[in-house]
């Protein structure tokens, strides 16, 4: 690999990154859409762990994707792999191409440490890790339980973000976590999820959250009959009224996606992880490499954060909550060319399309302006089915 990269890399990340532009070239096709070099350059802008150009220059040199007339495609091996991209053939492809930025080994990560590490501080009792119940590109999630009162409770460790930073840049990040655990710990309403506790001081950072039971969002996707539907609005309007709330706090998502959206014992939803994408953004004066954030959240993203606009807007949640809407209802991601939601799904009224529409307009002030447009908006629309303004359907409202 010739190019100049200052980004240490995980194996796993690039593989995850790959695998990621292979099957969304291949989602492109199977739509009748294919895209430029150009294009897939701006859709990737700040979402992998390299620039977009470099993993091109791998994928067409192994023969994984082709350019016809100008436009990025699979090839007949590129499809094989978008179906398997952690294949034993493409990992030896990438520890050979990308062999001078990737660190996998610990003692790899030392080698550019610029400080010693101090002793480890010993990780305290009072919470006892159970079984692991999630993970993402910065760490894993356990369910665990306090030690003495025996309450359940998420322990998300924050592991895997570090093998990216020497130490010297690992106490950054730590800086950054804790500036936005502050802000969601300010977060107190029924829609969000709670934050009881931290250690940051252990050899690996946690926090502790609390425990919601029912997995989230991505398992309840499409409908199937009126009665699922009533549920996707009910589930929307839980979402928007805690989006609302930490909004008025001056607190925004950025990074709203169904894996985000909890459920709890009574199935009601609980929004998670504010501001977590935050952590892994350069700080002014900071000298902190831009770190892989996870192109698995890019069809939630807006066309403002897509094209590196780092301004944080209250209607880039509106247009991610938008997509969320329109998958709940159809099973999908929207297109360009995709037909509204009533058309697709017999029973979603008409005035959910607007809605959506609005929500997910590129140009900003074309959106709704804040959730209390959007709350305004449906209400008005449906009366008093689903209660009145400020009421939020709560347990037993939802089955």
């Amino acid at each position: 690999m010739s190019a100049e990269n200052n980004t240490a890399v995980s194996k796993d990340v690039l593989l995850q990154d790959i695998s990621q532009i292979l099957k969304q070239i291949m989602r492109d096709q199977r739509e009748g859409r294919s895209r430029t070099l150009a294009d897939m350059k701006a859709l990737y802008s700040g979402n992998l762990a390299l620039e977009f150009p470099e993993y091109f220059k791998f994928l067409n040199k192994f023969n994984y994707v082709l350019l016809k007339e100008g436009r990025v495609i699979l090839s007949d091996k590129g499809v094989a792999a978008a179906a398997d991209a952690a294949g034993t053939r493409i990992i030896e492809e990438v520890e050979h191409f990308f062999s001078n930025v990737i660190i996998d080994a610990q003692e790899d990560i030392e080698e550019v440490q610029e400080t010693p590490t101090p002793t480890p501080i010993r990780q305290d009792a009072r919470y006892v890790k159970m079984e692991q119940i999630g993970s993402g590109i910065v760490g894993s999630v356990f369910k665990g339980k306090h030690s003495i009162t025996s309450q359940l409770v998420a322990i998300k460790e924050i592991k895997d973000l570090f093998s990216y930073y020497s130490f010297i840049q690992r106490s950054e990040v730590v800086i950054r976590l804790k500036d936005e655990l502050t802000s969601a710990a300010s977060l107190s309403h029924p829609c969000i999820v709670s934050i009881i506790d931290a250690n940051l001081e252990a050899t690996v950072p946690y926090f502790i959250t609390e425990y919601a039971p029912r997995g989230n969002l991505r398992q309840y996707i499409g409908v199937k009959n009126e009665e699922d539907i009533s549920r996707v609005i009910k589930i929307f309007l839980q979402i928007c009224y805690g989006l609302n709330y930490a909004h008025n706090q001056g607190i925004i998502h950025q990074n709203l996606k169904p894996e985000n959206i909890l459920f709890t014992a009574q199935n009601n939803i609980k929004i998670s992880d504010f501001g977590m994408n935050r952590i892994i953004r350069a700080r002014p004066g900071t000298q902190v490499p831009q770190v892989f954030i996870g192109a698995q959240s890019i069809a939630y993203q807006p066309p403002e954060i897509l094209s590196g606009n780092e301004d944080i807007i209250k209607q880039s949640d509106i247009y991610s909550l938008g997509i969320i809407l329109y998958e709940m209802l159809t099973g999908s991601i929207p297109g360009r060319r995709s037909q509204l939601p009533s058309v697709i799904v017999k029973g979603v009224p008409e005035a959910i399309d607007k809605i959506f529409d609005k929500m997910t307009r590129d140009k900003i002030d074309e959106r709704y302006e804040d959730f209390e447009q959007v709350l305004d908006d449906f209400y008005s629309m449906f009366k008093d089915e689903y209660g009145k303004p400020g009421d939020i359907i709560l347990s037993g409202g939802i089955n």
